[in-house]
């Protein structure tokens, strides 16, 4: 971990949180890395893997962090959740830009490269999107893909924030903005508060690239009615904080 306030220009931070991923980790983290020095672009990966027993992700982890320099492992003990696994990781972030992939392989290899160059052009949030003309989406819940529409055009009315995917994990931000942000989500509602509160907090310039996503099952996933009752939560508490903020710029206007 370095002292806030001090990135390495140009350098990507790319946060993986991991649980339960043994099987398929090498297979999904390796070909990233891959691409990611064959388009010259400068990264560190962060791999923050939350150990339980009857699991072998800790040990995968393991190995692709000594074969691989840029890998930086946190390993931590029980299931304390995605939310905290990122709020971890972007306090240890070196980068001068964070980029947020699941372990899963949900995204494709070009299109982590993609986003990856798309934040270098000076954009505060950079999304993956699933929603918009030329993105693909594969195996997608029915009552998930309702869910998320419903959630997006909520977000959309409420915040005004120009984006089709709010919730999607696969986004980069620029570090200097999240790391001033104050996250309190410990699950999968980080993905909601996270782009709110950064573009809030922002200068709003936000812009979307169309992504490839297939969808995968796991039991220790996002379930929509226990985790919607967080996220409506959240919500009513980003509703209030946009208020302050929009009281206090008009406070200070006058």
């Amino acid at each position: 971990m370095i002292d806030e306030g001090i990135y390495l220009n140009r350098l990507l931070s790319v946060i993986i949180p991991a649980y339960r991923e043994g099987k398929n980790l090498a297979s999904n983290l390796e070909p990233i890395i891959h691409a990611l020095r064959f388009s010259r672009i400068s990264f560190e990966i962060i791999l923050i893997v939350d150990m339980v027993s009857n699991d072998s992700t800790s040990e995968v982890a393991k190995r692709i962090a000594s074969s691989y320099h840029e890998v930086h492992l946190i390993i931590r003990h029980g299931r304390q959740g995605v939310g905290s696994a990122i709020r971890l990781a972007i306090r240890s972030a070196r980068g001068e830009n964070v980029l947020i992939l699941m372990a899963d392989g949900a995204e494709s290899v070009n299109d982590v490269t993609a986003l990856a160059s798309a934040i270098k052009e000076g954009y505060d949030i950079v999304v993956g999107s699933r929603f918009i003309e030329n993105a693909k989406i594969i195996g997608y819940p029915p009552m998930k893909h309702c869910f998320n529409r419903l959630c997006n055009l909520v977000v959309r009315l409420l915040f005004r924030i120009p984006t089709s995917d709010i919730t999607n994990a696969f986004k980069a931000y620029s570090l200097r903005i999240v790391r001033e942000l104050h996250l309190r989500s410990s699950g999968y509602s980080i993905f909601l508060e996270l782009p709110i509160k950064a573009y809030l907090s922002s200068s709003r310039k936000l812009a979307e690239i169309p992504i490839s996503h297939t969808a995968t099952s796991k039991r220790h996933g996002l379930r929509i009615f226990r985790d919607g009752i967080f996220y409506c939560v959240l919500l009513f508490d980003l509703i209030l904080l946009s208020m302050q903020m929009t009281r206090r710029r008009y406070d200070s206007e006058r």
